[in-house]
């Protein structure tokens, strides 16, 4: 299932990432993509440019989340006052989101560790 194969990552990549944490997780959780932390000022790069990397890898994910109405401004006309949203903000900015499937098993639990450690060897400090 999602939420053991979640498990399964969440302790591997803590276990093994020098630059990555995952996102909080309790046991009724089960995402269809799941944010992982990623520690730039650590890497010589950005966080988009190492889930790039990422996904030059086969890792499917989303670099960088765009649904916050706080961004948009095209719908600032529709707020009586301007949506702050800093931690949001600063998430999204430490962020990529992987995309899960229930189908995930093993073999894609080694594939995104092995990325995850290939790039942080090219790009870490």
């Amino acid at each position: 299932t999602r939420r053991k194969f979640l498990e399964a990552l969440i302790i591997e990549v803590k276990k093994r990432s020098k630059y990555c944490s995952p996102y909080r997780f309790h046991s009724g959780f089960s995402p269809i993509f799941f944010p992982i932390f990623v520690k730039t000022e650590k890497l010589r790069c950005t966080k988009r440019v190492f889930a790039s990397a990422l996904q030059a890898e086969g890792i499917d994910l989303l670099d960088h989340y765009g649904c916050l109405v706080s961004t948009w401004r095209w719908a600032e006309s529709y707020f009586a006052h301007a949506p702050q949203t800093p931690n949001a903000i600063d998430t999204r900015d430490q962020v990529f989101h992987l995309f899960l499937n229930e189908r995930y098993g093993d073999r894609e639990l080694a594939d995104i560790i092995a990325a995850i450690e290939k790039v942080e060897r090219h790009f870490g400090k």
